[in-house]
């Protein structure tokens, strides 16, 4: 009589919890043996929690950053004194990152083009303070983290409206 009646579900089992402590086996109960580093055949894809989405060792926590917002009809939290229509907001967005990039200055296009309420009353206009990946909406995140201190942005769209972000730290 078989002490253990399903030995082939186990193995898989222990070889998964294996896998998740960074150990592996070769799938079966009798001999078992674990080493460092080697994953078992049937677990060669990555787990769950390495997927491309998570950030790199070498990004930091948290970042500074400043931005504009340009705001349409329909986007979240806009006044109801908005009332250009998305296209016509991305136009205004493009216009302020043309003349960014032609030389002016942020702050002064963020004074000028932002409608995020009292961006232009911060030191610098647009400041966000230091932030964490998951405090902004992913796809905020997404575009702020990807610069080097100094970048700019290209437009982000968001639910908020349209977004041009220059990374100060």
């Amino acid at each position: 009589m078989d002490v253990h009646p399903r030995p082939r579900l186990r193995a898989p089992l222990l070889a998964l919890g294996l896998a998740l402590l960074g150990l592996a086996c070769d799938g079966t109960l009798s001999g078992m043996h674990a080493t460092r580093g080697v994953l078992p055949t049937v677990y060669s894809d990555p787990l769950p929690s390495a997927t491309a989405e998570a950030p790199s060792l070498s990004e930091p926590k948290s970042i500074r950053a400043q931005h504009l917002l340009v705001m349409h009809q329909g986007s979240r939290s806009a006044p109801p004194t908005v009332v250009r229509t998305k296209e016509e907001a991305r136009a205004r967005a493009e216009e302020a990152l043309a003349k960014v990039r032609e030389g002016a200055p942020m702050d002064e296009i963020v004074a000028r083009y932002s409608e995020e309420p009292g961006a232009a009353q911060r030191e610098p206009p647009g400041d966000l303070g230091e932030f964490t990946r998951k405090r902004m909406v992913k796809k905020f995140s997404d575009a702020a983290f990807k610069l080097q201190v100094g970048e700019v942005s290209n437009v982000i769209e968001t639910e908020f409206g349209f977004h041009v972000i220059k990374r100060l730290e």
